[in-house]
C-alpha cells in the first residue's frame, strides 16, 4: 500500500500536483498575423534561496519569437492561498519585456515569469524542482509506462480550466540516445497542442520528470479522392518524440548561472 499524505496516496497526490504545474499557452505575434497554442510547465530555479525564479518551460516552436504576446491560462487563488477551480486567471505577457531563453540545439525555451505570476494577487501555481527530475535513465526501460499533461488539439476541461492526462509507453531504448540525440520515443496517441507537455513516470512510488514532449511523428499515405485520383494525406503514427530531462536540467543550469551574473 502506498504511503499517504494527508489521507491521499503519494501517487494520487503527485498527479494532482502535476495538474497545477502546467498551463495553456496561446501565443500571437504583435501584428496579429501569426501564432499558435501549446503547453508549458513551471519549474523553480534556485528553490528556497533569495535567487529563486519561476520559469515557464515549453518548446521553442510554441513561442518562437521575442516579438510576441503570450497568454498563460491558470486558475485563480483565494485570499487564503487556495485554488479556485474554474476561475480562470489569464496572464498576458509581452515577450519583449521579460527575459526569455532559447536552447541553441534543441526545441526548448524558458521564460522568466516570476514578476508576472509570483505575487500575492497572482494565480494558483505549483512547480517542479530539480529533485523531481529522474535521477538516472538507467531506471527506465522500453515498455515502461509514462504519462503527460497537455491540451491535445486545444481540448481541455474548459469549465474547470484543467488539462488532460494521456499515457503511453517508452518505445525506443531510453538509456541510449535516439538517432544520437538526447531524445527518446514514446508509443502514444497524441495530437497537436501537446507540444511542451511535461512527460513523467513513477519510480519507487514517486513521480519523476523524464522529459518534454516535442513532436508527433506522422507518415504520408495516398487516399482515394473522387474516382480518378488519389491525394496525399498526413496521418499520425502513434509515436511521440521526447527531449530527455537532462537536457532541460543543463539548460536551466546555464540560465541560473547567467541570471546570477
Amino acid at each position: 500500500m502506498l504511503e499517504n499524505i494527508g489521507g491521499r496516496p503519494i501517487m494520487r497526490y503527485s498527479i494532482e500536483f502535476a495538474f497545477f504545474s502546467i498551463c495553456r499557452i496561446t501565443a500571437t505575434s504583435l501584428d496579429g498575423m501569426s501564432g499558435g497554442e501549446g503547453t508549458g510547465f513551471l519549474i523553480c530555479l534556485n528553490h528556497d534561496t533569495p535567487d529563486s525564479r519561476l520559469m515557464l518551460v515549453t518548446n521553442r516552436h510554441v513561442i518562437p519569437e521575442q516579438d510576441m504576446s503570450v497568454n498563460l491560462s491558470l486558475n485563480s487563488r483565494s485570499k487564503d492561498g487556495q485554488i479556485i477551480i474554474g476561475d480562470r486567471a489569464v496572464t498576458n505577457i509581452n515577450m519583449s519585456s521579460i527575459k526569455s531563453f532559447y536552447h541553441p540545439e534543441y526545441d526548448l525555451a524558458a521564460i522568466d515569469i516570476t514578476s508576472c505570476v509570483w505575487e500575492p494577487s497572482g494565480p494558483y501555481v505549483k512547480f517542479w524542482v530539480p529533485e523531481q527530475f529522474i535521477p538516472s535513465f538507467d531506471e527506465l526501460w522500453p515498455g515502461k509506462e509514462v504519462a503527460y499533461l497537455g491540451y491535445p488539439d486545444g481540448r481541455f476541461d474548459e469549465y474547470n480550466n484543467l488539462p488532460l492526462l494521456r499515457q503511453g509507453i517508452i518505445s525506443s531504448y531510453p538509456t541510449l540516445d535516439y538517432n544520437n540525440r538526447k531524445l527518446f520515443l514514446i508509443d502514444t496517441h497524441s495530437y497537436r497542442g501537446s507540444s511542451g507537455s511535461p512527460v513523467f513516470t513513477e519510480f519507487n512510488q514517486k513521480l519523476y520528470l523524464v522529459g518534454i514532449f516535442v513532436e508527433l511523428l506522422t507518415t504520408k499515405v495516398l487516399a482515394p479522392f473522387g474516382s480518378q485520383m488519389d491525394i496525399e494525406v498526413e496521418l499520425p503514427m502513434g509515436l511521440g518524440v521526447v527531449i530527455k530531462s537532462p537536457v532541460i536540467q543543463d539548460f536551466l543550469n546555464l540560465i541560473s548561472s547567467a541570471t546570477k551574473n
